[in-house]
């Protein structure tokens, strides 16, 4: 039961406040102004959605998104939370570089 709550904790971690940094750039980019509550709210908001994903995703390596397809593009918005597979794929690009599986890089 540790080590699973440690991996949770790893994943939201890692993963969330990935996914927090990347919707405060697209409001920066869009013009609207990001402060540190804003962007501990969207911290918050994300380690919620990374949970759910966790629920229904236990972290099984899947079929990598295909990023030659016509819709390559919103498929590996990890901002979107329905996007489960980007952000799983996201958590395990995490896991290889902080060492904690092999893989190798492109």
């Amino acid at each position: 039961e540790t080590g699973t709550k440690a991996w949770r904790n790893f994943y939201e971690e890692e993963v969330g406040h990935e996914v927090a940094k990347e919707i405060a750039r697209k409001k920066l980019r869009s013009g609207q102004y990001i402060g540190e509550a804003d962007m501990e709210a969207l911290i918050e908001e994300t380690n919620q959605e990374t949970e759910a994903t966790m629920q229904s995703n236990i972290g099984l390596l899947g079929r990598k998104i295909n990023r030659e397809h016509q819709n390559a593009g919103q498929k590996t918005d990890i901002t979107d939370p329905r996007n489960a597979q980007a952000r799983e794929e996201l958590y395990q690009r995490k896991l290889r570089e902080q060492g904690y599986v092999k893989g190798h890089k492109k």
